[in-house]
């Protein structure tokens, strides 16, 4: 990649604030709104709705993403039912949470690479919160719910899996440093670091967690909460992580290790969440997630770039609400045949998604795309992303 468009790339990027907690909710808010609002378009194939949905939503800018949420809940509240049961030891509302946040996830990490991304979905540079933060830990989250229930319940095929997949991701993350060193593509040193990226983070949370999955989850999460509070301020872990110098290979990479605590705790969370056995049990961790962040957030704001207790409990509270209310649409929609695919195959959707991101970053100039080109190679982006990774039997 030529140097000078790398450095435009980055500077564009640069000094990210994100948007207002509302500006958040109503882009996550589609994940709810696209299952509610799909009993009004079946004439619409599965995927270009879901698919469409998300692009409308995140590039429409929030008078179409309001839109969707406000139809939504109308929708929603024409249909709303008591708590749908598990089926088979599986909660079906799970399905669509899991396949619409991978794909507000594939998408974002495309789009914002052309100029029509809204500024607010881009990631923080320190505080703030914006669709792309919230996503990253909405995927630890979607990660804790399905992994952290394996190894709490059955530690032996828990411990198989990481074969098929904590390894792999390892190794992607490190072909990935390569590839981006070796390309000279456009990298952000205070996402992660100099060699870390969130492909490590997600490798390693299920063995952080394995030693742990058998305590009191509950107890768990709160010490990982304390934690980070004090790490992030007592212990002066605000400091070091803005601090420019980076001299030892822990420097280097403190925003990826030292933020590993706190996406434990939203991996924790998750599994909790998973491990409720009743409707009221998993309705109080919503209440709860809820009152402490409005506690938390009176005296931080959310921060992922330090994974602070309140950015952790905003994550916590988004993916929360959000189940909150999928659980109360009729089950025939939550476990649709394109949902299920794409939340199945989820990881190595998100794999196929990043090498066609790098794949399509080398091959044109972004920045210089005309909103309606752009539109159209996202829409292909998307259709081959999904396509391919759902014919890749590498699931999480």
């Amino acid at each position: 990649m030529d140097d000078a468009y790398r450095k435009a790339e980055e500077a564009r990027l640069e000094g990210a604030v994100g948007g207002a907690v509302w500006e958040v909710a109503l882009a996550t808010g589609v994940i709810y709104s696209a299952v509610a609002l799909r009993k009004w378009t079946g004439s619409v194939p599965e995927g270009v709705w879901y698919c469409g949905v998300v692009m409308a939503a995140v590039g429409g800018g929030n008078w179409m993403a309001g839109a969707l949420v406000l139809g939504g809940v109308v929708a929603g509240m024409m249909d709303f039912t008591k708590e749908n049961e598990e089926t088979h030891g599986n909660l079906p509302w799970l399905t669509p949470f899991r396949a619409i946040l991978m794909l507000l996830t594939i998408y974002s990490i495309l789009a914002v690479d052309f100029p029509t991304f809204p500024r607010i979905h881009m990631k923080t540079h320190l505080y703030g919160q914006s669709l792309m933060d919230i996503g990253v830990g909405a995927f630890v989250f979607s990660h804790g719910v399905v992994m952290g229930h394996k190894i709490t319940h059955d530690p032996t095929t828990a411990a198989r899996k990481w074969c098929t997949t904590t390894l792999p991701l390892c190794l992607l993350g490190i072909l990935r440093v390569a590839m981006v060193k070796t390309l000279n593509y456009h990298e952000h040193l205070t996402e992660y670091g100099v060699h870390w990226n969130f492909f490590f983070t997600l490798g390693m949370l299920p063995i952080l967690f394995y030693p742990i999955g058998k305590l009191p989850l509950q107890a768990v999460a709160g010490l990982l909460l304390a934690w980070q509070g004090l790490w992030v301020g007592p212990l002066g872990g605000e400091s070091y992580i803005t601090e420019e110098t980076r001299v030892s290979l822990i420097d280097k990479n403190k925003e990826g290790l030292f933020s590993l605590p706190g996406y434990l705790a939203i991996f924790t969370i998750g599994c909790l969440y998973r491990a409720a056995a009743t409707a009221s049990a998993r309705r109080l961790i919503v209440c709860l997630t809820t009152l402490l962040y409005s506690v938390s957030a009176v005296s931080s704001p959310p921060s992922r770039r330090l994974c602070n207790p309140t950015y952790i409990l905003l994550v916590s509270m988004i993916c929360t609400m959000t189940l909150l209310g999928l659980s109360h649409l009729p089950t025939a929609r939550l476990t649709t045949p394109f949902l299920t695919v794409v939340s199945s195959h989820s990881l190595a959707i998100f794999l196929v998604a990043n090498v066609l991101t790098g794949v399509v970053n080398l091959s044109m100039q972004t920045l210089n795309v005309s909103p309606v080109a752009s539109h159209m190679v996202l829409a292909g982006y998307m259709s081959v992303s999904v396509w391919v990774g759902s014919r890749v039997t590498l699931k999480l």
